[in-house]
């Protein structure tokens, strides 16, 4: 693809959203070794980090604002021998920039030099027009698992969109949830901790839950379900039925990588409290996707010690939404509650 020609706007060829957990960076780690496809991801362009363009489009000013807060990478690759490299890691805001930073920083640059005022989509587009040059790749996919959110707002934009939505059981994804800060080191572990509360997963789940059947109800054609429970009995099968339905021929050469996982060592557990919040806040929008509910005994005592330590929890999560995002908090919890 060395000759392919240069666009200064593209067209996304689909979007890898979902719940986070669930296998949206497998799906960007194999889809990104096709040899036309170039995966890029989070941007959290459409969600969290949208912001409301004024008459005009945005102004180089928010444009500016937009791509210098992507976390994310923008690629990833094996090499010859068959090894990962991740390239163009981020660093959180405020640290060192890289990756998703460092690569739009010369069309950031740009739009300032030119004064320009950019709509939404065609910032996006010419985001997605560098990601194919700098890859050389025709096709170009962007991966953000809370955009499963925000489908109406992306086929707004882009009415032919084509979704890769993943999902997976539930009790699994709040084992996930839960012990995702395992591996972290020990400063970051207590920060993780804090995070967490049963209620505040299960409104995460919840609210992932309700958007990807609405997905199914409202873009039956547009959007392609992966439970993670599929990839693990058949991950290249899997790949295959999602070139399929991008219309991109399938290579047949994809090194399947390992799903991540947030156990290091030994596999955690979720606790009988954590189910019962799961059960209660969740129950019918699991049974909705598909999935089964568990039974779990708790005493009314530990759910109301597990209560007791939800303002303290709400204002950690309060503090932690309104310091990485650009669009408004309360706007975006009353999304994930659908209200």
């Amino acid at each position: 693809m060395k000759n392919m020609k240069r666009n200064r706007s593209l067209r996304p060829k689909g979007f890898i959203v979902g719940m986070s957990r669930s296998g949206t960076k497998w799906m960007s780690m194999c889809l990104n070794q096709h040899p036309e496809v170039a995966v890029f991801g989070e941007t959290g362009f459409w969600g969290k980090d949208f912001i409301q363009p004024q008459e005009g489009g945005l102004s180089p000013s928010q444009c500016k604002a937009v791509l210098q807060r992507m976390p994310g990478i923008r690629s990833q690759r094996r090499d010859e021998n068959g090894i990962l490299h991740v390239e163009g890691q981020a660093t959180p805001v405020g640290a060192e920039v890289g990756g998703l930073v460092k690569l739009f920083k010369p069309l950031a640059q740009k739009i300032q030099a030119r004064r320009e005022r950019v709509p939404p989509r065609e910032l996006f587009g010419r985001m997605c027009a560098v990601v194919s040059a700098t890859e050389e790749k025709p096709y170009v996919i962007e991966k953000t698992p809370h955009h499963v959110n925000w489908m109406e707002r992306i086929t707004d934009a882009y009415p032919n969109a084509r979704f890769i939505v993943m999902y997976r059981e539930p009790y699994g994804f709040m084992r996930s949830y839960k012990h995702q800060g395992n591996r972290k080191k020990e400063r970051i572990k207590k920060q993780y901790k804090k995070l967490y509360h049963p209620l505040g997963c299960s409104i995460v789940y919840r609210g992932y839950a309700k958007s990807i059947a609405k997905a199914k109800s409202e873009y039956p054609d547009k959007t392609l379900l992966v439970e993670l429970g599929d990839i693990k009995k058949g991950g290249a099968k899997i790949i295959n039925k999602v070139c399929n339905f991008l219309n991109i021929p399938f290579s047949g050469q994809c090194v399947l990588p390992k799903l991540n996982t947030s156990f290091p060592r030994e596999k955690k557990d979720i606790g009988e409290t954590d189910m019962r919040w799961m059960n209660l806040i969740a129950g019918r929008e699991i049974e909705k996707i598909g999935f089964e509910l568990e039974k779990s005994s708790v005493s009314p005592a530990k759910m109301l010690k597990s209560a007791s330590s939800i303002p303290y929890w709400g204002m950690n999560v309060w503090r932690h939404i309104k310091n990485r995002q650009n669009y408004s908090t309360v706007k975006y919890v009353k999304k994930w509650l659908h209200l």
